[in-house]
């Protein structure tokens, strides 16, 4: 998604720029969006992951990567724990563990 916009309004799109002043100061401003949803590729829709608390019983379809933590929502891959429902990475669950209960032996 792009805007042109010349002394403090945007410019639509039947507009030209003949109302612009070469010797003024004032310059044309480009704003530029990246990341509008005609830029995404792939030939898959993104699965997301609606409930963080939860898995589905047989599991998300596609990576490991598609499950998120139930911390801070970030996505997992081999540093999430699942075990006894957990769902926490690695680095979240070694701050929790002694809130949760869990004590370390060794």
């Amino acid at each position: 998604h792009m805007r042109l916009i010349y002394e403090g309004r945007v410019l639509r799109e039947a507009e030209t720029l003949e109302c612009y002043k070469a010797d003024s100061e004032v310059p044309v401003q480009v704003h530029f969006t990246a990341g509008h949803a005609a830029l995404l590729g792939g030939s898959k829709p993104q699965v997301t992951q609606h409930n963080p608390f939860t898995t589905p019983v047989r599991g998300l379809p596609g990576s490991k990567g598609n499950r998120t933590s139930r911390m801070s929502g970030r996505l997992g891959g081999m540093a999430l724990i699942r075990k006894y429902g957990i769902l926490m990475k690695r680095q979240e669950f070694r701050e929790k563990a002694p809130e949760i209960g869990f004590v370390k032996y060794r």
